[in-house]
């Protein structure tokens, strides 16, 4: 039966280390883009404000974006970002709200419409990123991957940003939604999307394809270099690394004195008079072990003698 229990408490303390492993690097994983994050969108230089971000998913330049429009509320920028994954040129849409008094749990949503030719119309919504003080465009599947070739094949007219939020009608105590609507032009011409052409430009001369694509990123890398166009940056987070090894020391602690106590700890004897076989000293001195249970009656019927 102990057999057993060692066995249960094994699996447990390995579950009990998985799930602490993955809890504490998703924890790790969110200090650092709350601290990094937030440290960059403080930025008063609106390319480094962004870089961040969008630098990390995949070749890209550094440069501003194609196009970049701003209000008294909000910036709105697109970058041009050729994800190695999907093998794909996307537009990575980044909203910052500037307006005064901002909170990231305002109950404010934003959408993101291409104005098209013959009074049609393309919605797309927008997600905050991880409760910062951002906002990116996502597709129907709520992921920030719009293709370059959906949005320029459509030849948008002009592109409209709403703002939805809710407003407290406190006269009437009732509340409705409110919808603000902000109009540009949309300027992104195809010969300003570098990035793409260059991606495929390098793939092509060099003979890379989706199968060998690994083996040769680097002299894909080399080719696009000379071109200012850079490969995707990686967030370091070695900063914050010690929280996953204290979650996992603490961890390992419970277990190992879990482990002692359930297994090796022996409760200390007490020892009651009666317990044990009388020494022979004892019984020469006139206890009757058959005969009586108690010692101290021995001395009672010495002294009656």
């Amino acid at each position: 039966m102990k057999v057993v229990w060692r066995v249960v408490y094994i699996i447990y303390a390995t579950v009990l280390l998985l799930v602490a492993g993955s809890l504490s690097l998703q924890f790790q994983e969110q200090l650092y883009f709350k601290n990094e994050g937030q440290q960059a969108l403080n930025s008063n230089d609106e390319y480094e404000r962004f870089y961040f971000f969008y630098g990390s998913l995949g070749y890209h330049m550094k440069t501003m974006p194609p196009m970049v429009v701003e209000n008294d509320d909000f910036i709105l920028a697109f970058f041009e970002v050729y994800r190695t994954k999907e093998m794909k040129n996307t537009f990575y849409i980044m909203l910052y709200p500037q307006y005064e008094g901002f909170k990231p749990d305002d109950r404010v949503r934003y959408e993101l419409v291409f104005n098209l030719p013959n009074n049609e119309r393309k919605t797309i919504d927008f997600d905050q990123f991880r409760n910062l003080q951002m906002y990116v465009a996502v597709n129907s599947e709520r992921q920030a991957l719009i293709y370059v070739d959906e949005v320029q094949n459509k030849h948008p007219i002009s592109i409209t940003v709403n703002k939805v939020y809710a407003v407290i009608d406190e006269v009437n105590e009732k509340i409705y939604t409110q919808t603000d609507e902000y109009t540009f032009a949309y300027n992104i011409t195809d010969a300003e999307l570098r990035v793409g052409k260059k991606v495929q430009e390098g793939m092509t001369e060099l003979g890379i394809n989706e199968d060998n694509f690994s083996k040769k990123k680097d002299l894909l890398d080399d080719y696009l270099y000379e071109h200012n166009i850079y490969p995707q940056h990686h967030h370091s987070m070695k900063k914050y690394s010690y929280v996953f090894y204290l979650t996992i020391s603490g961890c390992l602690i419970i277990i190992i004195l879990g482990a002692y106590f359930l297994f090796f700890f022996k409760r200390g004897k007490k020892d009651y008079m009666g317990r044990e076989t009388p020494t022979k000293t004892f019984r020469d001195f006139g206890y009757q072990e058959k005969k009586y249970k108690d010692p101290l009656l021995v001395e009672d019927e010495l002294e009656d003698s």
